[in-house]
């Protein structure tokens, strides 16, 4: 299902190394807004919020499973280290 490329593995290191939010950047590269995102994965601009800003151990897997396929990408490349 999810069949979005998330980035290559260059990418992923690149994005480790500027400590930029896998959530965020994947997001900004589809053009979407905060408010879009929240809404294709049903949940609250809060939850999302948490997620790009470094808290994802505050949110239920079932939140990132919606982000993850929200954003089309696999749920191991946006959330797996």
């Amino acid at each position: 299902m999810a069949d979005y490329n998330c980035g290559s593995n260059d990418e992923k290191s690149q994005l480790e190394e500027l400590k930029m939010n896998k959530v965020r950047h994947f997001r900004e590269m589809q053009n979407l807004r905060q408010i879009d995102l929240a809404r294709m994965a049903n949940i609250s601009m809060t939850w999302l919020w948490t997620l790009e800003n470094g808290f994802e151990d505050r949110v239920s897997f079932e939140i990132k499973k919606r982000v993850a396929g929200a954003l089309n990408c696999d749920y191991d490349d946006l959330f797996r280290k």
